[in-house]
């Protein structure tokens, strides 16, 4: 007996270091003692873990085991010598030990797993904070491209005509309940998902937890691109406007030289008119003396006839000499009327031809200036719709995304909270027993 209590000792001060988990009592030099270490002389007193994580199967098994090995050594000890009692609390030391080493791994292990979930559960934390900022910041560019649209809507209100600003909003109007129709799809898409998420096993959860966190990282990532992308596209609305501005006021511009030419060419209408008149009085005076050559001719006539029957020649010379000068007179006014009627048909006719072609000009000028303008209105409106349609496009969906990422956010907060909630009421269980 004196052996056994010094083995016993010594084991029990090589295992002092570690937390025990038995408790011995010395033993009396009297047998009568055996029921007592059958008893009271093994006490297992398991060590309480102090951590979060999950609890592995073989602690609860060997809990068990020892449990019934105590069991059989009372058992088994009423009809034992001391000898086979000693080898049998030495067999017990041994396994305590092992225990020991084993609870210690398992303590170790424990905690790593805990420290490992605290760690992951701050970066799951900054993971949020910075979603929560980026969402933040995307709000906030969102609100801007908003106010910037409606700035834009504005300004080119200014250059629209009402009908087709009508018919524009009747297309947004459209689009904004196919909108609303598609959130209403995706919220019962998002409702049925959150189902078969919450039927799901524990054990799924944290793939999913980290895949759903690769994926808000990704749109992040297309939110941020696209952001950009509508910056880019804003500054070139911008330039396309003041571009537009500026063709804008040089067209008016042109059509207020073309008012200027309009003016001018109603003063040559007038100069015309003015020559026109010339011409018709010169017309008359040329006719006038048409008259008066055919009356004269007349005249001549009849005077020959008057004078063929006489015989004094003398007159009839002077007569025809007087005749002669009178009509060479005549015929020098003639030819100087002649001449002014056709250097003054001349210019009129130079007149005409450079008025017809101003004319000409002009038209092809208007008609071209309409044109362009038509097609440059056009081409303006198609751009500008396009525009506005794709950044309602690209507004709607980066909203939608936003809502998308924000459920995917709160679902992944209630799951991590259930998670955590699930195994402190486990551990809790397990620190009871």
């Amino acid at each position: 007996m004196m052996k056994m209590n010094q083995e016993i000792e010594s084991i029990s001060i090589n295992t002092g270091n570690d937390d025990e988990s038995f408790v011995i009592l010395e033993s009396s030099k009297n047998e009568s003692s055996n029921s007592l270490m059958c008893d009271r002389s093994i006490s297992w007193q398991p060590s309480l873990i102090q951590s979060t994580d999950y609890v592995s199967s073989p602690i609860e098994s060997s809990q068990t085991h020892v449990q019934n090995q105590k069991f059989s050594i009372c058992l088994s000890s009423m009809n034992m010598s001391p000898e086979d009692i000693q080898k049998k609390l030495h067999d017990v030391l041994k396994e305590n030990v092992e225990l020991k080493e084993t609870l210690h791994q398992n303590n170790m292990a424990m905690k790593e797993q805990f420290s490992t979930l605290q760690t992951w559960q701050e970066e799951v934390l900054k993971v949020q904070k910075n979603h929560k900022e980026k969402f933040a910041e995307t709000k906030t560019l969102i609100l801007k491209l908003k106010a910037d649209n409606q700035e834009l809507r504005k300004g080119i209100s200014g250059n629209m005509n009402l009908e087709k600003i009508k018919k524009l909003e009747e297309e947004n109007n459209k689009l904004s309940t196919q909108i609303t129709m598609l959130q209403e799809k995706l919220e019962n898409q998002i409702q049925k998902e959150k189902r078969l998420f919450s039927q799901m096993q524990p054990s799924t959860k944290e793939s999913e937890l980290h895949k759903v966190v690769e994926q808000l990282t990704h749109q992040l990532e297309v939110a941020e691109r696209a952001r950009r992308q509508q910056t880019i596209d804003i500054e070139r609305l911008t330039v396309q406007l003041s571009r537009t501005h500026n063709q804008l006021m040089s067209s008016q511009q042109q059509l207020t030289e073309t008012q200027v030419t309009g003016s001018a060419v109603t003063n040559g209408k007038i100069d015309l008119d003015s020559r026109c008149q010339r011409y018709d009085q010169l017309i008359d005076q040329l006719s006038s003396t048409i008259k008066k050559e055919a009356e004269r001719i007349v005249s001549m006539d009849t005077w020959i006839q008057m004078t063929l029957p006489s015989n004094n020649l003398q007159l009839e010379i002077t007569e025809l000499r007087k005749l002669l000068t009178e009509e060479q007179v005549q015929s020098v006014t003639r030819k100087e009327n002649l001449n002014i009627a056709l250097s003054s048909f001349q210019e009129l006719l130079i007149d005409f031809k450079a008025v017809i072609q101003e004319m000409e000009s002009l038209k092809e000028d208007i008609i071209a200036k309409e044109k362009h303008n038509k097609q440059y209105e056009l081409i303006q409106k198609r751009t500008f719709r396009e525009k506005i349609d794709s950044l309602t496009a690209q507004l709607v969906g980066k909203e939608e995304a936003l809502a998308i990422s924000e459920r995917n956010l709160s679902s992944l907060q209630e799951c991590i909270r259930l998670e955590s909630e699930n195994k402190l009421s486990y551990f809790s269980s397990i620190v009871i027993r």
